[in-house]
């Protein structure tokens, strides 16, 4: 239905009075991109999808469905503002067979409703300045409603005229008084992700420690006090005199000296001078 399209689904079936863990943020929050829950509906059930916070601004709930569901909206006083009444075949404050959304006012909120066979289009601009448009459609499975500002609580519902699987997406705007705006950026899941074990992720406890304990030291103690044992006595017996026992006269010379030069002297000189200059 709308021209933008977001992976952000979690498939979660509600009872009619459970939450649907929407996170609307904070007072001065906006969505950067559509928050989106997707749900399936039996035929004549209506499932409760979330309670719109007041002080939203911009808020649009865009509802698409594989077959007929219906977009319930109720004010915090009980009123129903949107519904399709099956008794008398009609919606009360929607577009039944018409193929322009339909306005209309409740304290002080401005509403715009184009549920089924509504082929209108809108588009919103953000603060932030992001687009969105809003797609309308003149099937009976694609529905939105946009909604000014709200002042107070409104609980939103999904109602099975058919059986079927629908993706509700849902934006909203920082109201204009807030000098800090921030952005929530994907719809909170209502189970952790990844879903839990039901066992530990690692192996099973073991029954008995790990290492298992030995009956004994690791290394069996020695029998004896002191590895090694002492001694009684030095580790090398003291000498009775110097070691090594010095010897009886001096050590002879090498070579014992020559009586004349070494090597002899010659006659004459080596080699004989040359006649003339080299």
């Amino acid at each position: 239905m709308n021209t933008f399209l977001f992976i952000l689904s979690f498939w979660i079936s509600y009872s009619f009075a459970e939450d649907a863990n929407v996170g609307w943020g904070s007072n001065c929050s906006y969505t950067s991109e559509p928050q989106t829950a997707t749900q399936t509906v039996a035929q004549g059930e209506t499932l409760f999808v979330t309670t719109i916070e007041a002080g939203k601004d911009k808020v649009f709930i865009d509802l698409s469905a594989t077959a007929d569901l219906d977009t319930k909206l109720v004010a915090a006083d009980g009123t129903i503002l949107i519904v399709y009444d099956d008794a008398t075949g009609g919606w009360t404050h929607g577009s039944y067979q018409l193929s322009t959304a339909i306005p209309f006012a409740y304290h002080g909120m401005g509403f715009l409703s184009c549920v089924d066979s509504c082929s209108e289009d809108l588009t919103l601009e953000y603060h932030d300045g992001s687009i969105f448009t809003l797609e309308g459609d003149a099937s009976y499975s694609n529905e939105w409603v946009y909604i000014n500002t709200t002042t107070e609580e409104l609980t939103l519902y999904v109602v099975g005229y058919a059986a079927g699987t629908g993706t509700v997406e849902w934006l909203w705007d920082c109201p204009t008084e807030c000098n800090y705006c921030v952005a929530v950026t994907s719809s909170p899941s209502s189970v952790p992700i990844p879903a839990p074990t039901p066992l530990p992720s690692s192996h099973f406890p073991s029954s008995v420690p790990i290492p298992q304990p030995t009956r004994y030291p690791t290394h069996m103690p020695t029998p004896f006090d002191h590895t090694p044992r002492p001694t009684f006595a030095s580790t090398h017996r003291p000498t009775t005199k110097p070691s090594p026992v010095p010897s009886p006269q001096p050590s002879k010379p090498t070579q014992t000296p020559t009586s004349i030069p070494y090597p002899a002297p010659t006659l004459a000189p080596i080699p004989s001078p040359s006649p003339v200059p080299s």
